[in-house]
């Protein structure tokens, strides 16, 4: 008999990213160098030589083992609280859209760079944004040490990667392309798909109480329709009323019914 040990009970996607990240550092190992030259993000080869695919390889490389055990650690922690809120479909498209608009930001800010880049810092830090505004109250540790709410948190990390840009010092972290996960991240949840069906959610409610109240109209005209019936047959009879005024009075007795 078999038992599920921690890593098999994350969620999908969160597992087969880490498995992938970590299949692709040994390959690194034992290709070389060469791969980081050719998988890893080089904004000026992008831009020049249209080495389009980088946008999308550099996300899966690292520069060192510690780089890989941090990032995948760093999606453990927050990515299994997001793929079960978003979904796992869901939750890869925003994952590879935080890495791929991260990369694309980088390239459009720094086209003449030749240093290559790799990580899935940008991915990942989009990840933590989704945390930050899906989950703005709970309490995390920066730097493992200071507790602080997640939407401030997420705040200091954008302040800190844009002050890290801007500053001219060479961190050797990309710092432009981690910004870009950020900001594709808050975008996407703000405008994107996941914000579009809730607003079409809120939209289907609207109509449906719009067509309750429609009906709610209706029904009162048609209880002005019937009074006038009524007294038609208490002075008439009922044999004074047309075919349409018996059919209204059996609509009337059916709506009326399904309304109890």
């Amino acid at each position: 008999m078999s038992y599920p040990n921690a890593f098999n009970l994350l969620p999908p996607v969160v597992r087969r990213l880490i498995l992938v990240n970590v299949a692709v550092f040994v390959l690194q190992m034992i290709m070389g160098s060469g791969m980081i030259m050719y998988f890893g993000l080089t904004p000026a080869k992008v831009v020049r030589e249209f080495w389009a695919w980088q946008i999308f390889s550099y996300m899966f490389l690292h520069g060192n083992l510690l780089h890989l055990l941090f990032n995948m650690y760093i999606l453990w922690f927050f990515g299994q609280s997001i793929e079960r809120v978003m979904r796992s479909s869901a939750f890869l498209r925003f994952y590879i859209l935080c890495g791929v608009g991260g990369a694309v930001f980088n390239v459009l800010l720094s086209p003449n760079d030749f240093t290559p880049i790799v990580g899935a810092s940008a991915a990942i830090l989009g990840v933590i944004t989704a945390y930050g505004l899906i989950f703005p109250y709970d309490i995390i540790y920066v730097f493992f040490l200071f507790p602080m709410r997640a939407r401030y948190a997420i705040i200091l990390f954008a302040v800190m990667e844009m002050a890290f840009a801007y500053s001219g010092a060479r961190t050797g972290i990309a710092n432009l392309a981690h910004l870009g996960g950020m900001l594709t991240g808050f975008l996407y949840l703000k405008w994107g798909d996941f914000h579009i069906r809730g607003l079409l959610n809120k939209l289907l409610s609207k109509w449906a109480e719009k067509e309750r109240r429609k009906h709610q109209v209706q029904f009162h005209d048609l209880s002005q329709e019937v009074d006038r019936i009524l007294d038609k047959v208490l002075q008439k009879g009922a044999d004074s009323l047309t075919r349409q005024e018996r059919d209204l009075m059996q609509r009337y007795a059916n709506t009326k019914k399904s309304n109890q």
